[in-house]
């Protein structure tokens, strides 16, 4: 047993700046038939058209770190759905929210853009319920 331990080295996303953006957006008419996994690739898709630095998990097939508050079911439409990503480097809100615009299709709105804490609660958590008219 060695007393002096040599520190871990940080993951590589740990040593550079980065940001957690929580994302706003309504989800219509347009595109109510299209299930939660193409909903995840159309804002995986968007984000990248966008030119944002997506910031991707690591591991033998990486992926981007964005998560979704609750899926919708096939059908519905959602007036206010939450969902979070994150990005390194920063990138100013005001420019990130108009690029990401210009990019939504038909169907998806964009309503705000937040910027929170990178270890705070993911929007599954901020999810206690849902009104179905």
């Amino acid at each position: 047993m060695d007393a002096n331990p040599q520190p871990q080295p940080q993951s590589l996303s740990d040593e550079l700046p980065r940001q957690r953006v929580r994302f706003t957006y309504e989800k219509g008419e347009a595109i109510k038939f299209i299930s939660h996994q193409d909903e995840s690739r159309l804002w995986e898709r968007t984000l990248r058209r966008a030119d944002l630095p997506l910031l991707y998990k690591r591991g033998f097939n990486p992926q981007p770190h964005i998560q979704f508050a609750a899926p919708l079911g096939l059908g519905m439409t959602g007036v206010r759905e939450l969902l979070d990503a994150a990005f390194s480097p920063p990138v100013p809100l005001d420019e990130m929210s108009s690029r990401i615009r210009e990019k939504l299709p038909p169907g998806v709105r964009l309503l705000n853009a937040t910027e929170v804490p990178f270890k705070t609660v993911s929007p599954q958590s901020l999810t206690i319920g849902a009104d179905y008219t």
